[in-house]
């Protein structure tokens, strides 16, 4: 096997000068005219056909569609939903998941993402590719705080603080109450305090050379961003050296960079900008900051050069463990070794992007000839419209005094002309033709292809009269918006999916490789503590389905009217438990907006929801029990009713029995004193009967007696 060779510094600046003149020569081609000519269109820049004395007007179509895109994609991804999410791995996983999603919200808002969101867009849409850079930012801050009458003790805790170092100091002894010595020190430290951080940034479109043969960004073997920078500022951070930096050619920006001459080409801003350039330490010079595969020192892989002017390469000074810079360069140091990365740092993104290409279509291709056809027919008709007010003459000048008033068509002015008795006008004029009402149709049919090559409607923009009048309702001209807005809905997928979340897969792999800050945050309410360094790598992030706020309000009753199916099934019980609830409700809430799902609703697998829900089985049991007591006191209660019924029934019978009896006693008693009665009458009736007898037979003794005397 072949020993390895290390390059020399010659031999890698002229690979990497090679490829970046291959990727320049690419993008120096139809693809920079096309860009520039987009650029153009969109600053709505004269088209050079323009005639002195007739309109200039430019029609807008590349604006209205770059702008009137980016404004739909920009209300879906600030619409206050969190498009792209951690999902928790485990039940074990929930807060951890929340942490990685405040953690990387927070960086990419730290990073400008508002207006990071805003010009990728904005390049993709108008120069065909977004590029973003992700990195690593190693920042300290410095800064001197000075203290006074400190005792001996806090000074030597200080010190033994390694964020702070002596910057001056003064001691002063005495002797205290006790008459024991004493010293209080004053001067100031230095406090080192680590700024180190995740950074993205966007790439100017014309600025990066990419492999044009790579058919994605994840197959580059070469890629490179250029910068201008400063001589000053070079000499400044490479100090050794300072000769070849002063010797590097300087940056003609207009001869190397047409597209960034015709970025600025509304206004004055690159001229201005370009003028203070006569000082040494002021002159530009390009930078490229070159990632390349080859074979290097540390094997095959993918190193990191940085090339000034395409000539020399800069690199830092060597270091020991501690961070000083050596006194010398070690023998064995290659300035041309270069530093070996994981893999190329950047991202790209495109409206349309083209299959087995890393790059794309942008929107303003679409409607560029769209823009000159409309302007052609926009002049023309205003030009009809000149000429009809202030039609040609046809004159005779031999008769005119003042030919230049005439001529000139000045409003008001008045024609002096010689008497011309006998002879025809000598001023007449030339008839006009009427405008074709086809100027008006093929205008029409212009706008609707414009609508159909970039998907933004006018009713979108709320620009078509006729679908805004009363005799469309509200949910129909909703309709007819969200329609019309389907293929910009896509484009805001591949935006989200192939752009937006790879950046936040990064920057939290980024952070979980070094950042070793500790964070306090706020999550559900609670101030909690997260260090990303302990943090495990998450393979993958999720994207909502609704892009459109609109889309998720309609995904949010759909779900809500699944619920409620549901849960009205009672089959569907064992299919569809709390986890699935909550799982439903989590859903909805997210598509409204709300990203604190657990300040709402509860999780099934949080301690919380256990308790309240062992709380409310033993409450079931509870009341089970209860109900249980009362149906069996219910129940003897009515075994106690139908004794009592039965009792009194028996009762009842008993009574009338007795009454029975009583009333036969009665009536037998009654009989037998009737009885008695009548006997004692007879009895009675028999004495009176013998008395009466023997009143009757002593009255005739009595008689007889009287007689016989």
């Amino acid at each position: 096997m072949r020993e390895f060779q290390e390059k020399s510094e010659t031999e890698i600046v002229s690979i990497l000068k090679n490829k970046v003149e291959a990727s320049n020569s690419y993008n120096q081609s139809e693809l920079a005219q096309q860009r520039q000519d987009s650029m153009n269109m969109y600053y709505l820049n004269p088209l050079g056909n323009e005639i002195e004395g007739t309109s200039s007007i430019q029609s807008s179509e590349v604006f209205d569609a770059v702008e009137g895109t980016k404004s739909v994609i920009m209300e879906s991804l600030t619409a206050g939903r969190d498009l792209i999410h951690f999902e928790p791995l485990n039940k074990n996983d929930v807060d951890l998941a929340k942490m990685a999603n405040r953690y990387v919200k927070d960086r990419f808002e730290e990073n400008n993402g508002y207006r990071f969101m805003i010009d990728s867009l904005h390049d993709g849409l108008l120069a065909k590719n977004a590029v973003a850079k992700y990195y690593w930012v190693e920042d300290k801050e410095e800064r001197i705080e000075p203290f006074m009458g400190m005792n001996e003790m806090a000074y030597n805790a200080s010190l033994q603080d390694p964020s702070l170092q002596v910057y001056e100091v003064s001691q002063m002894q005495g002797i205290d109450p006790q008459g024991m010595p004493f010293s209080v020190f004053s001067g100031a430290f230095i406090r080192t305090t680590d700024k180190s951080h995740v950074g993205f940034k966007l790439i100017k479109p014309e600025d990066f050379f990419g492999d044009e043969t790579a058919e994605t960004d994840e197959d580059f073997t070469f890629a490179s961003d250029r910068e201008v920078l400063r001589k000053g500022e070079l000499i400044e951070d490479y100090p050794h050296l300072e000769k070849e930096i002063r010797r590097a050619v300087a940056f003609n920006s207009s001869l190397q960079n047409q597209d960034s001459l015709t970025r600025h080409s509304n206004d004055a801003t690159w001229t201005t900008a370009s003028q203070d350039e006569k000082a040494a330490e002021r002159e530009p010079v390009e930078v490229h900051n070159c990632y390349i595969q080859l074979m290097g020192k540390e094997g095959y892989g993918t190193y990191q050069f940085k090339m000034l002017s395409e000539r020399y390469l800069l690199w830092d000074w060597p270091t020991d463990q501690e961070g000083n810079d050596l006194e010398m360069l070690p023998e064995d140091f290659n300035p041309a070794a270069g530093e070996l990365v994981d893999e190329f740092p950047y991202l790209t993104w495109s409206p349309y992007p083209l299959s087995h290409r890393w790059d794309g279509l942008s929107q303003a291709d679409g409607v560029m000839d769209i823009q000159i056809a409309s302007t052609s027919l926009k002049r023309s008709m205003i030009n009809h419209t000149l000429r009809t007010n202030n039609p040609m003459r046809e004159a005779n000048l031999d008769n005119v005094r003042n030919p230049q008033d005439l001529i000139d068509n000045v409003i008001g002015a008045i024609i002096d002309k010689e008497s011309s008795a006998g002879m025809g006008p000598v001023v007449t004029s030339i008839d006009q033709p009427q405008m074709s009402m086809a100027a008006f149709q093929t205008l029409e049919m212009v706008k609707q292809e414009s609508e159909q090559r970039s998907s933004y409607s006018r009713v979108a923009g709320g620009l078509n009269q006729q679908a805004l009048s009363n005799q469309n309702s509200t949910d129909m001209i909703q309709l007819m918006t969200n329609g019309s807005n389907r293929r910009i809905m896509s484009m805001t997928r591949t935006y989200v999916e192939l752009f937006m979340k790879r950046l936040y897969l990064k920057i939290y792999q980024i952070g979980v490789q070094n950042d070793k800050t500790k964070y306090n945050v706020e999550i559900n309410g609670n101030w909690v503590d997260m260090s990303p360094a302990e943090w495990p790598m998450r393979p993958n992030m999720r994207v909502v389905n609704s892009m459109t706020p609109e889309a998720a309000i309609g995904s949010a009753m759909a779900k809500i009217q699944i619920h409620q199916l549901l849960s009205a099934d009672p089959d569907a019980m064992l299919m569809y438990p709390d986890k699935k609830k909550f799982n439903m409700f989590s859903e909805v809430l997210r598509e409204l907006g709300e990203t604190d799902i657990c300040r709402y609703i509860e999780n099934p697998d949080s301690e919380v929801y256990k308790a309240a829900q062992n709380n409310m089985l033993k409450q079931q049991q509870e009341q089970a029990q209860r109900q249980a007591e009362m149906a069996q006191e219910a129940k003897q209660y009515q075994e106690r009713q139908i004794k009592i019924l039965e009792m009194q029934t028996q009762a009842g019978v008993d009574q009338g029995q007795q009454k029975l009896d009583n009333d036969a006693v009665k009536s037998a008693d009654a009989q037998s004193l009737d009885e008695d009665k009548f006997a004692h009458q007879q009895d009675k009736d028999e004495a009176e009967i013998i008395l009466e007898t023997r009143k009757i037979e002593e009255g005739t003794s009595v008689s007889g007696v009287n007689i016989g005397g």
